[in-house]
Formats: C-alpha cells, structure tokens, sequence
C-alpha cells in the first residue's frame, strides 16, 4: 500500500498518548485511547492488504503471516529477553518469576489470556508488571491468525455480491460493540483483554478501507480536511478530559474509534502531518511502545518514578527504540531465524522461570518479607474475603453472603462496614475488635466500588451498593448504631476530583437525614510499588527512601477528603507515626502489596482509630 503521512501521525498520536499517560504526565489521563487507534489502523492495513491481495488473486497465508512474523516477533523477543533478564536486578524470586511467565506468554501472543486468568487481588500489580503492555500486541495476533481466514472465505462465498459482504463486517462490528456494553460491566477484566471485546474496532478500519474510495469521490477536499480538523480536536480534548474509566472499552470507545476512522477515511495531506518530529514518533512507535514501559516500571520499582524523571525516561525510551527501529525492525530476517530467536527466547525465560537467581543476593529475612504475599494467601484470603461479605474480580452479586454480614442483632449494638477492598482489609480486625465489645458487626464491601450513592462501577458491585442505600439502610436504620467507611479514594473509579467531591457531600447529607452516628476511615498512604520489595531492596540499595515510593495521587485523595467532611467524622490515617511497618523481627510487612494492609498492619489501623474515638 502507499505510505501515507496522515497514517504515520495516527501512529505518532496513539504512541504519544499511551507513553505520556503511563508516564503519568498531567492532562494526558486519557491517554490509554492510543491502543484503541492502533487497533483501527491495524484494521485498516491488514483489510488494505488482505482484500486487495484476494482481488488480484495473489493472496497468500504463508506470505501473510511470515510478513507479520518479520514485522513484529524480533522486536518483541529482544524486548521480553532484555525485560526478563534484566527482572534479576530490579525483582525477587517470586516476581521474577512471574515476569518470566509472562515473558513466554508474551512471545507465545497470549499475555491477554494470561492476565485475565491472573487478575485477581493476589496477583501481580500493573505497576509491577513490566510486559503488561504486551496484552494489545497478543490481541492483534490472534486477530491476524483469524482475520485472513475470515475475509479469504467471505470474498469466496460473495465474490460478486459486495453489499452482502459490507453488510456482514457491518453486523459483526454492531454485535461487538454492543455486546461490551454488557460484557464490560459484568466482566470488566475479561472484556479489557479479550479478542472478543476488541476485535470489531479493528473492523471498523476494514469499513474504512471498503469505503474510503467513495467517501473521496462525492467530498470535497476542504470538507475532508475539515472533518479531519474536528476529529483531531475530539481525540485531544477526550484525552485530556477523560479520566481512567472504570472499565474499558465501554460506549465512549466510539469517540476515538470514529474519529480515528473519519482522519484515515478523509485522506488528506495537511502539513503538520509532514513535520519531521511527527514522521520520526510514527515511525519508530511500535518500537517505542514495546520499550518505554519495562523502562518506567524499572524505574518505579526503585522509587525514580517523580515527574522531575520523565524527560529522562522519554530520552531513554526513544534511543532505545531508535535502535531498536533501525537494526531489529527494518531488517528482514528469514522465518528460520524469527523462528530461533523466538525459541531462544522462550527458553531463556522458562530457565529463569525455573530457576531465579537474585534469591542468592538477599537474606532470609528479606526473602520472608518479599515473598510474604505468596507464602500468606490463604491467610490475607481470610482476613479480606472472610464470611463472603466481599465480592470482588470475577464474583456476582448472589455470591454475597447476605445471611451471614447482614444479620441485624435487636439485642446489641450493630456497626455497618461499608466500601471496597479498603474496608474489607480491616474486616478481620473490626470484627474481633467489635465481638470483645459484644457488638455485632455488618459489612457490605465491594471491589472497585466508591460506598457513594448511584455509584460508578461493575453492574453487580453497584447492585450491592445500591441495595444497601436504597433498602437495607433505611429499612434498618433505627437498629444501626454506627456506620463506618473506607475506601482507596485515590483510585477515583471514574469520577473527577470535582464529582468526587459532591458525591462524597450526598453521601454525607444522606447519613445525616437517616440520623445515623458515621465515621470515615481515612485515605491511607499507597505506594507505587509493592511494599515488601521496598523494605527488601532498602536494605541492599542505598538509593532506594521509602518516601520516594508514596504514590501522590493518595496524598491527594486525602486532602479532598480533609477539605470535604467533617472533621469529627474523618480519621487521618495518612501515614501514622506511631504504625510499625515491620514487625520486630522483621519479616512480616505492614502491607502486603502496593496498598493493601496485611493483618499486622490492619490490626495497628483498628487500634489507632479506637484511639482516636472512631468506634
């Protein structure tokens, strides 16, 4: 196909986005929609090369994929090879080891699968997780195994009956669009990651191509460019305007898909598209995707991920893909040699995934602490998820145990717990606190979940909420003495600081009208990397401070908070002088990832909050 400059700035455009949104740089919050304009493209090129291939009769499968294989294996190999040998420095066995798996899945192109079957509040965060970004690259290819197969039987059954062929790329788009309005509720990981759920955005650019010939014929030019302008603007301000949805793709997937479809459809040459600098990010973007994102979560892994860094790590990331571009990507290897690089590959990281090294550079004690979560899960399991009065990843409403967490004594005094997984880490402690007091103790807590009115969020964790403000609340209220409130406030679940912050003022006008006593455990200090590796690498690694590590986003969190309720309901528990973040003998941390209280440190929460008159 002919290059085009309006593409290659597509291309420049979606990098850039993705890169300075993980980067955290400010006004790009939504900048995740890069992926989704990849897709489109994509679609549109594969449709480009795959149709009229079929239409001239020299379509072949093995040119296909070999093509496919050239363009993008060798750069991913040398990419997971340098991640997961590089894990040793920056990781401990146990993450090592799971950065190694992830490694073989990644070159295997089921990473997608691989982190869907692995999200769970035990598993690796995605600030841990330096190959996360490889889910998109595994999407694609398993829609370029499929696709080539699809249209070659389409165009065979309906070599001269183009409409019906149209009609069909039409009905799979609507039915896929249509069906994450739904799947993206009830099953938000599962829709993030799967082919299923993202497949027909990569249709639309095959609509695009079937049509672009038409759309240039009967448009004028200055509408063209027009239509264009106005799209380029739609993606800029959604970016900055969007905050990280709660799930994704959802309906507002629509606004840069079709504006990316109207910019490739219109097919206009516009000078920016030309400057050198857009030209050089599009061409080096799929190299600059693969690397600049291990880069970052090394760099977060040792506390180095402050603002005041990202000139450094955009440098960083663009030499190295310049590199990468101009040696890897450009070179056309033959299928034995992507074939053995691949193999090498995948053996390299199943030798580290059998036997890490970087265990033999700590001491027990260390050891103990970074691999607390691993060695404790059924521990941490019954401390948060407990009786099955939390409901999280892939749980539905019926699965809440109602019977036994809402069970209203007349007898005692009853204290609800309300929230997300930042109430349910302080269930096991409350409960044993509340049942020395003879006082029985409710609790409805649910996974990224805000315990607000009409909350944002899964459709069977908002139904959970719903029921607890609609009915069980004012139904029970004379028998509730006490509510309290907790939540990572810090995550916004899609709400802006504004919103939040109304949101947080019904909540409290509603306890208020109902007459109910209330407290809110305060927003607690997070971190950017997972605890346990912070006291582990402290004691090897004289650069690593603790402080470097608060993630500022839950500082923010909690001066809303402050600034919001009223000061005799909220409990500050920022960053508390007096908890112990290690135990004395110093293997059992206070948290146990990145913002997750393990027993040790939930039972010091609980206590400091009594001492401050929360119960």
């Amino acid at each position: 196909m002919k290059f085009r400059f309006d593409i290659n700035a597509l291309r420049a455009l979606g990098v850039i986005f993705v890169v300075l949104y993980h980067f955290n740089v400010p006004c790009f919050s939504g900048g995740y929609i890069g992926v989704d304009i990849f897709f489109v493209i994509s679609g549109y090129l594969m449709s480009g090369i795959i149709l009229t291939k079929i239409g001239d009769g020299s379509f072949s499968f093995f040119d296909f994929y070999l093509r496919r294989a050239q363009r993008i294996i060798p750069a991913l190999v040398t990419v997971v090879l340098f991640t997961v040998l590089l894990s040793n420095v920056f990781y401990f066995q146990e993450m090592e080891s799971k950065i190694a798996k992830y490694g073989i899945s990644s070159i295997l192109f089921i990473s997608n699968l691989t982190y869907y079957l692995n999200s769970g509040y035990f598993d690796l965060s995605s600030k841990a997780n330096p190959l996360l970004h490889t889910w998109s690259l595994s999407v694609e290819w398993q829609f370029y195994i499929i696709y080539p197969v699809a249209l070659y039987t389409l165009k065979r059954l309906y070599k001269d009956r183009r409409n019906v062929f149209e009609w069909i790329v039409y009905f799979f788009i609507v039915s896929g669009f249509i069906s994450i309005l739904y799947i993206s509720n009830k099953h938000p990981s599962f829709s993030f990651y799967s082919l299923t759920s993202r497949y027909w955005e990569m249709l639309v650019g095959c609509v695009v191509f079937l049509n672009e010939k038409k759309i240039v014929e009967k448009t004028s030019n200055t509408f063209r460019k027009t239509s264009t302008l106005i799209s380029f603007i739609t993606i800029l301000f959604f970016v900055v305007y969007k905050n990280d949805s709660l799930y994704w793709p959802s309906a507002y997937t629509l606004v840069p898909i079709v504006c990316t479809a109207i910019i490739i459809a219109s097919n206009v040459d516009i000078y920016i598209f030309r400057l050198r600098i857009i030209q050089f990010l599009g061409k080096i973007s799929y190299s600059l995707y693969l690397w600049h994102w291990p880069l970052f979560v090394f760099c977060i892994s040792i506390g180095l991920d402050d603002i005041k860094y990202t000139p450094y790590l955009l440098l960083l990331s663009v030499i190295l893909s310049l590199i990468s571009y101009k040696y890897i990507e450009k070179s056309t290897f033959k299928r034995g040699t992507i074939l053995f690089w691949a193999l090498i590959g995948i053996l390299i990281s199943l030798g580290v995934y059998k036997f890490p090294i970087n265990s033999f550079f700590y001491s027990e004690q260390n050891l103990k602490v970074v691999n607390f979560l691993e060695e404790h899960k059924n521990e941490l399991k019954e401390q948060i998820i407990g009786r099955g009065c939390f409901i999280h990843s892939k749980d539905e409403y019926e699965d809440f145990n109602a019977k036994e967490c809402l069970e209203i004594d007349k007898n005692r005094k009853n204290v609800l717990l309300l929230g997300d997984s930042h109430a349910a880490h302080f269930s096991y402690s409350l409960n044993e606190y509340f049942t020395k007091r003879n006082i029985n103790m409710l609790q409805a807590t649910a996974s990224k979940c805000f315990p607000v009115i009409n909350s944002k969020g899964k459709g069977e964790y908002v139904k959970l909420t719903n029921y607890m403000f609609s009915e069980f609340i004012p139904k029970n209220k004379e028998n509730i003495g006490l509510v309290i409130i907790s939540a990572n406030w810090k995550d916004l679940q899609g709400y802006t600081y504004p919103e939040l912050k109304i949101k947080l003022t019904e909540l409290v006008k509603y306890l208020e009208s109902n007459n109910l006593e209330y407290r809110f455990l305060g927003q607690t200090e997070t971190y950017t990397v997972p605890f346990p590796e912070i006291v582990a690498k402290k004691e090897r690694l004289r650069i690593v401070v603790e402080e470097n590590f608060i993630d500022q986003r839950s500082l923010d969190a909690r001066n809303l908070l402050m600034n919001t309720l009223p000061p005799n309901k909220y409990i500050d528990l920022f960053r508390v002088g007096s908890i112990k973040h290690l135990s004395d003998d110093r293997t059992i941390p206070y948290m146990f990832d990145d913002n997750h209280f393990s027993l040790f440190g939930a039972e010091q929460i609980v206590k400091y909050a009594a001492s401050q008159n929360a119960f």
